[in-house]
């Protein structure tokens, strides 16, 4: 629950930004918004298996499992080499 209630606020105002972003057709450089996307997304992920985790651990330990099988196919898809 605190990993959720740490991540949502901050997912919320990176939604603002995101369209801030879109509108103004620039990204924005600011150290704290890309700071707050690393611990918005650690955060959303730590619930996330904390949350599986209770239910059953086996789940628990599936959800990192596969989450780094995702990332695995999400980069062989944007590089070329693997």
């Amino acid at each position: 629950m605190v990993a959720f209630s740490v991540a949502i606020p901050l997912l919320a105002a990176l939604l603002v930004v995101n369209r801030q972003e879109v509108f103004r057709r620039r990204m924005s450089r600011s150290v704290l918004v890309e700071t707050a996307q690393v611990v918005a997304q650690l955060c959303a992920f730590t619930g996330a298996v904390a949350g599986f985790w209770h239910i059953f651990w086996i789940a628990g330990v599936a959800v990192p499992a596969t989450g780094l099988l995702g990332a695995a196919v999400h980069a062989a898809g944007y590089c070329s080499y693997f």
